[in-house]
């Protein structure tokens, strides 16, 4: 198992997730206190009990990352930094508010980042990318940007309603079980991605003037202007 070595509040030697979920925070409003990311909430939860069922993760530690605060100042803590930085496989669920995220754009450059500096400095390089995009909710691909559009998508072994629908409405609707079969094919795709690149955790400290990648395109720029109500 490989494992990330530092001192701090995460001990001297902790397991590295298998994942990183990025995903944009939607605020509640005027017209809700709900909480609005319970499905985000529910996929990373669905993900992370395969995954235990699937490996042999130790039971006292998260298989996952996945920041839950409210406050999007918050959001770049040593919490962020170390999931990050340790977690094999970055999941972007992607969809028109994540590519208008700062938070988001900037997490994909970390993250990218990270990857970039261990292939500079790994011997064993693999033709896969250890991110994987998700398609939440429906986008066209040739208005997405530039860096969605350069990344192989997760794709379902069968037909579905997921490239119309995406994954938010798989769960939304009477596809219920197309979800759940994607939910497993994620995971394995998760831990196959892991075992065949197998990043090396790094320095958080490589995370400074980060940038973000989606609003650095003009053409996600003009096509997915900030909205201004998520992260």
């Amino acid at each position: 198992m490989q494992y990330w070595t530092a001192s701090g509040s995460h001990g001297d030697a902790d397991p590295a997730p298998y994942f990183f979920l990025s995903y944009a925070h939607v605020h509640p409003n005027a017209y809700t206190n709900d909480d609005l990311d319970r499905d985000a909430l529910r996929l990373y939860r669905d993900v992370c009990s395969h995954i235990m069922q699937m490996t042999d993760f130790p039971h006292a530690k998260r298989p996952g990352f996945m920041d839950r605060k409210i406050d999007g100042g918050t959001r770049w803590d040593d919490d962020i930094k170390w999931g990050l930085a340790s977690s094999r496989v970055f999941v972007a669920l992607c969809g028109p508010r994540y590519f208008s995220s700062d938070y988001c754009g900037k997490e994909w450059d970390a993250f990218s980042r990270r990857e970039a500096l261990h292939l500079e400095n790994s011997e064993r390089r693999s033709a896969r990318r250890a991110i994987i995009p998700i398609r939440w909710t429906p986008f066209e691909m040739e208005t997405a940007p530039r860096v969605i559009q350069e990344h192989q998508h997760f794709r379902f072994d069968h037909d579905s309603g997921y490239l119309e629908l995406g994954l938010y409405g798989l769960l939304k609707s009477k596809h219920e079980r197309e979800y759940v079969d994607a939910t497993l094919q994620i995971t394995r795709a998760i831990l196959r991605t892991a075992r065949e690149t197998a990043i090396a955790p790094c320095d958080p400290k490589i995370f400074v003037n980060l940038r973000n990648v989606f609003k650095d395109d003009p053409e996600a720029s003009r096509d997915h202007p900030d909205t201004g109500d998520g992260e």
